[in-house]
């Protein structure tokens, strides 16, 4: 499973050539941002052992693993099994999941008058074809591309 997320302005812990030691032992969960620690519980749930994220997978401060790393970057993500994208957070401290307001997003549910063949009502759900589409064109994961 990958990660697909926007760094933004949060500080967050990075694989760096001073703590890739450390790091390989492994990390305590409390200390990953929000949106990494949803993509783990995500990828957990769907019982996946491995989650790919290039600031924990690629030397950040190493140009040779930089340059090594991105030429395989596009199988990385080809290959796996899922892509976890955070859309909707502007930086990774933001997490996955966002309360939302449901009238914005469920189907409009109306009663209408039953056709001539059949009495009573007809249910029908009113849903804009443009609104996902809209969504995810505005996101911030979406516009830093």
């Amino acid at each position: 499973m990958t990660l697909s997320h926007r760094w933004g302005d949060a500080t967050f812990i990075k694989l760096l050539k001073k703590n890739a030691d450390e790091l390989k032992v492994g990390i305590l969960i409390d200390h990953l941002p929000q949106t990494f620690r949803d993509a783990v519980e995500v990828t957990r749930k769907f019982n996946i052992h491995y989650l790919w994220i290039d600031s924990l997978c690629i030397i950040q401060d190493s140009i040779d693993d930089w340059n090594k790393e991105a030429l395989q970057m596009s199988q990385v993500y080809q290959h796996a099994i899922c892509n976890i994208a955070a859309t909707g957070a502007v930086d990774s401290a933001k997490g996955l999941f966002f309360d939302k307001n449901l009238h914005l997003v469920r189907p409009c549910k109306v009663s209408i008058p039953a056709r001539q063949a059949t009495t009573g009502t007809e249910t029908r759900y009113i849903v804009d074809p443009e609104f996902w589409h809209g969504r995810l064109e505005k996101a911030p994961l979406i516009r830093q591309a």
